[in-house]
């Protein structure tokens, strides 16, 4: 499941429809689950459905969203650490990327 700042969700006037135990590498906890509308123009994909709250940034990190593996299992995701870039696209988009 994807994950939205609890502040942003808020601020948007999300409705939450649920709450759920979230368990992260932190432990277990209860979250707000809202329904949102997410729009990604640059991929040309619009995702609906429920989200988990979020407190930004729990472990050092700051964000305002998280894309989970529900969104992420249809696109090749590949983080270069060394330079902190991160490429989103699909198989042929990003020549080089090995299947194991």
């Amino acid at each position: 499941m994807n994950m939205i700042d609890n502040r942003i969700a808020k601020s948007l006037g999300l409705l939450q429809v649920d709450q759920r135990e979230v368990v992260t590498a932190m432990g277990a906890t209860l979250a707000p689950v809202y329904y949102a509308k997410l729009v990604l123009e640059l991929v040309d994909v619009t995702i609906s459905g429920r989200f988990f709250g979020g407190n930004n940034g729990g472990i050092g990190t700051s964000y305002d969203m998280l894309l989970g593996r529900s969104f992420l299992q249809d696109y090749v995701f590949n983080y270069n650490g060394l330079i902190g870039r991160c490429e989103l696209g699909s198989e042929d988009d990003l020549p080089g990327i090995v299947q194991s």
